[in-house]
Parts: structure tokens; sequence; C-alpha cells
């Protein structure tokens, strides 16, 4: 029983820190050019470096969560437990990939100040790859390994409280 309920702890805190630190460095980098971006960066930065803390902290609890779901179902479903095991792994470690590129996105925007945030040069276009291609899809494929590994995990939850109905009604 109290597996279970650090289970929900440790679901309520993954929640918690998944929507702090996305919306920290949305939040930070807004929706302009991408020389914006770098500029709001730079003018941001330990928004940007807590940001990237909470994202990491969110990838401890992925996997403490993965593993406390292991040990809740891996006893009657040995196989589906352990795909599931792996895809919250994948999930927390394409999560913290991601975050490279927001962590290159600091040193990036204050040269690109430095510089004078010229109009047109390599800075737009890094910034834009790390930014778009790399934290934002590394963001997307952590969540389709998130609603992957989900779908399994709730699905194991469903059949047990069937199976504890079903046990209800005969007795």
């Amino acid at each position: 029983m109290n597996t279970i309920r650090l289970l929900g702890a440790v679901q309520l805190f993954v929640f918690a820190t998944g929507i702090i630190g996305n919306q920290l460095l949305v939040s930070v980098v807004g929706s302009g050019s991408t020389s914006d971006k770098l500029v709001n960066i730079s003018n941001n930065l330990t928004r940007v470096r807590i940001s990237n803390l909470v994202t990491l902290v969110e990838c401890v609890g992925i996997i403490v969560l993965g593993v406390l779901f292991y040990i809740v179902f891996y006893k009657e479903y040995k196989i589906i437990a352990l795909v599931a095991l792996g895809l919250f792994l994948a999930e927390a470690i394409s999560l913290a990939v991601s975050k490279t590129g927001a962590y290159a996105l600091i040193p990036l925007s204050q040269e690109f100040v430095e510089a004078g945030a010229p109009a047109s040069s390599y800075f737009q276009t890094f910034g834009d790859f790390l930014y778009s291609s790399v934290d934002r899809l590394g963001y997307d494929i952590h969540l389709l390994f998130f609603g992957l590994g989900g779908i399994l995990w709730y699905y194991l939850f469903y059949i047990d409280g069937f199976k504890l109905l079903v046990q209800q009604d005969h007795k």
C-alpha cells in the first residue's frame, strides 16, 4: 500500500515539475524571431538554467515513477511491465538529451548579444536548430514515449481494477 501512495506522490511530482520546467523555458523564449529568442534567453539566463534544472529533476522523477510502476506489476505482468519501464526510461533519456539544446542556447545567446545582435548570421541558424530541432523536437519525442508507456501502465491498472471488482462480486 505504501508503494501505491508513493507512486501517486511521484506522479504528482513529475506532473508539477513537467509543467514548471517547460513553462519557464517557453515564457523566456517567447514566440518572436530567432534573434528575439536569443536576446530573451540572454536577458533571462537564470530562468533558463532553473528550467533546465527542474526538467532534469523531472527526468529523475520519471525514472522513479517507471520503477515504482514496475514494482507494482512485474510479478503478474512481467513482459508488459518491462516494456513499459523501457518506454519510461526512453522518455527520461529523450527529455534529458533535449535539454542539451537549451543548455547550448545559453552561451550562444550571450555571444549573439556580445556580437551586437547581427541581423543575419550563423547565430540565428544555430539558435533555431538548438531550440526547434533539439529542445522542442526532443520534448515532443519524450511525450511520445510518455504516451506509449502510460497506455501500458494504465491498461495494467484497468486490468487489475477489473480483477478486484470480479473478486469482490464473487464473495
